[in-house]
């Protein structure tokens, strides 16, 4: 065995290549059927011992199935499941709300829930423009479903609304929050089992609308607009307003789905 190489379980081995596969998306991007994910450099890359890491992937095989064919699956699920984690991701929404939260008890409550829209929407867009995974992962799923209906691959629309389930699961309870920290419910001709479920469902479907324009267009910002409800003065910093199409969006789904308490 080489130096630096070490002999590990099948299932590790595995765990450990798509690893690699999945950094390669991080820092560099793939074409969307990743031909570029090669098991070969991923054995390099994650320094297992070659005749390991096929024998690895063989023991998954079908019959015809090569190695090489059975990883990228994997990495393919891994990076639709992956892209769908990290717009669960909510870390970067939750830091830009903070000083906006820190300050309620000094505004009306109509003027929170403008603001806290405003630089949630914004601080989600920054983390999709600057996040190379989850921009190969919208452009995977989009490729996978744009075949004709009788192409598509069962098994991977599966993977994909597994994990839009997640997403939806995971956040149906920020919103739930979201709508008690702003004092709002749900508006009478839409309440029902499913509100929250629909809600979230629409904001995913918005923002996956509205993603690619992220890099197609030059005005995605749009500065010094005043929402209604907004109030004087912003709660946020001193270089003014600024919205994204996302985010006005957004306000208009808050508007629809919920009514003061």
């Amino acid at each position: 065995m080489s130096a630096g190489r070490r002999r590990v379980p099948a299932e590790q081995t595995r765990a450990l290549l798509v690893e690699a596969a999945l950094e390669r998306i991080d820092s560099d991007g793939v074409a969307v059927n990743l031909d570029s994910v090669s098991l070969e450099e991923m054995v390099r890359h994650a320094g297992v011992p070659r005749s390991s890491a096929y024998a690895a992937w063989q023991q998954l095989a079908d019959d015809g199935q090569t190695p090489q064919a059975v990883f990228r699956r994997e990495v393919l699920r891994q990076a639709l499941i992956g892209g769908g984690e990290g717009a669960r991701d909510n870390s970067a929404m939750i830091d830009a709300i903070a000083p906006v939260l820190a300050r309620r008890d000094e505004v009306d409550v109509a003027v929170l829930a403008v603001e806290m829209i405003r630089v949630a929407t914004g601080a989600q867009f920054d983390y999709a423009r600057h996040r190379q995974g989850y921009r190969t992962s919208h452009a995977l799923a989009a490729a996978s479903v744009s075949l004709p209906d009788e192409q598509i691959d069962a098994e991977v629309l599966a993977w994909l609304q597994e994990a839009e389930s997640a997403y939806v699961e995971t956040m149906v309870t920020s919103f739930q929050e979201f709508a008690r920290l702003t004092s709002v419910k749900p508006s009478p001709d839409l309440d029902g089992e499913w509100f929250w479920h629909q809600f979230t469902t629409a904001v995913l479907a918005l923002g996956e609308g509205l993603f690619p324009r992220i890099y197609t267009s030059k005005q995605e910002i749009l500065f010094g607009l005043e929402l209604q409800g907004a109030g004087e003065p912003s709660l946020g910093d001193e270089g003014g307003r600024e919205w994204t199409l996302f985010g006005v969006a957004m306000h208009a789904l808050y508007n629809r789905f919920f009514v003061p308490v």
